[in-house]
């Protein structure tokens, strides 16, 4: 079974080793008096921790790996905050180490860990995530809801400043910013970075200031795509004259994607939606946001996207910049009415018989997949505490 560095640090920090009669690589038995403060920063991996050997206290570091032999392979021997380490806690002893000449107390811990910890080590050994498959149905649903409303507080705060940034980064342009938040969403993940570019090189005040005949020569003719449509041969020599008149760079092409999409989604049908929507005024007021209902034009699914990456995020950001919390509150009940997306992360969770009853819903799991399982976090999860204790 290949063990992590992690598992052995959470053995030590929830104490799940006995205190009393280890015995340790060379024959000596200690106690464990204090198991220390857990460092997360540069140096041994835990501070003032007290150990018993021949009635003896000895206080310092204790430093924590795999194999013994990790100590020289992280260059520990050449590190002066090492020196006062005085117990290598390691799964397996395969070389000794030494310290000015002077072997280090080691334990093993291979021999001396329960089956359940063992079962539990999966955590950190499965590399599909959810790790806590096999075990998320004994998790209280009040500790699933408690992971949630943290999962969220952390992703409507980690938007918030990703839409600040990109304000800033507009010169606080709001028509310009919440153009490219719908060419984001129309996009998806297939054709985002054309379609930002595409809002790049046509300025939403170019947009702002043509007619509807107009726009649509324009987007065709930046986005390369104007030869994939049915244009006369004046509208032709109009789209030179709007490219000349506002200076405009085309793109490339073959900057567009359309491997793997029905014809629906082909970058030219999601064009003609954007230029629609781009059209209407009501959605660049943010105080139309909580009441907009689905155009024609638009796609329910399509909708219900904007509703969630959109509307409720910038109400959010909003309420938190103007310390409005009605705003914060739309945001929410936005999330709550929305419909959950189906996507594969949702179908992980879907597998474990977790529900996605709203947008809230499976938000809460997208950002648990994201910044707790990817990131292995399972130890600072509630659902992986509730399953350690």
């Amino acid at each position: 079974m290949k063990i992590k560095e992690d598992f052995l640090h959470w053995l030590w920090r929830n104490k799940r080793i006995p205190i009393q009669k280890l015995q340790l690589t060379n024959g000596q038995v200690i106690e464990i008096q204090n198991f220390g403060i857990y460092n997360k920063a540069q140096g041994p991996d835990f501070s003032s921790s007290v150990i018993k050997l021949n009635g003896l206290l000895l206080i310092g570091n204790v430093e924590m790996h795999v194999l013994s032999s990790d100590w020289y392979a992280h260059f520990h021997h050449l590190d002066k905050a090492y020196d006062n380490v005085i117990l290598h806690v390691v799964w397996k002893m395969d070389k000794k180490v030494f310290i000015q000449d002077k072997e280090v107390l080691c334990l093993e811990l291979h021999h001396i860990i329960s089956d359940n910890d063992l079962l539990l080590s999966r955590f950190f050994k499965d590399n599909q995530p959810p790790y806590c498959k096999l075990f998320i149905n004994s998790v209280s649903k009040e500790k699933i809801l408690l992971q949630k409303e943290r999962a969220m507080k952390k992703r409507l705060e980690r938007k918030s400043f990703e839409n600040q940034v990109l304000y800033e980064k507009l010169n606080r342009n709001w028509y310009q910013f919440i153009y490219e938040k719908y060419a984001a969403v129309l996009g998806a993940k297939t054709n985002q970075i054309p379609f930002i570019e595409l809002c790049k090189r046509l300025p939403i005040e170019i947009v702002l200031k043509e007619n509807d005949k107009n726009k649509f020569l324009l987007f065709y003719g930046v986005s390369a795509l104007i030869n994939k449509i049915n244009v006369s041969t004046n509208e032709l020599k109009e789209w030179e004259y709007l490219k000349f008149k506002y200076k405009l760079n085309e793109m490339k092409e073959e900057s567009w994607h359309k491997k793997g999409a029905f014809p629906k989604g082909f970058p030219e049908k999601k064009i003609e939606k954007f230029i629609q929507l781009c059209s209407k005024n009501s959605f660049f007021d943010i105080s139309c946001f909580k009441e907009l209902k689905c155009p024609k034009f638009l796609p329910k699914t399509q909708f219900n996207l904007i509703q969630i990456n959109v509307f409720s995020y910038i109400l959010y950001w909003i309420g938190e910049k103007m310390k409005n919390t009605e705003y914060q509150k739309q945001a929410i009940n936005l999330l709550m009415n929305a419909k959950p997306e189906h996507n594969f992360i949702i179908k992980k969770w879907k597998s474990v018989q977790q529900t996605n009853l709203n947008a809230y819903d499976s938000q809460a799991w997208i950002e648990i997949h994201n910044e707790f399982c990817l990131k292995k976090q399972c130890l600072n999860c509630e659902i992986g505490k509730e399953i350690f204790k």
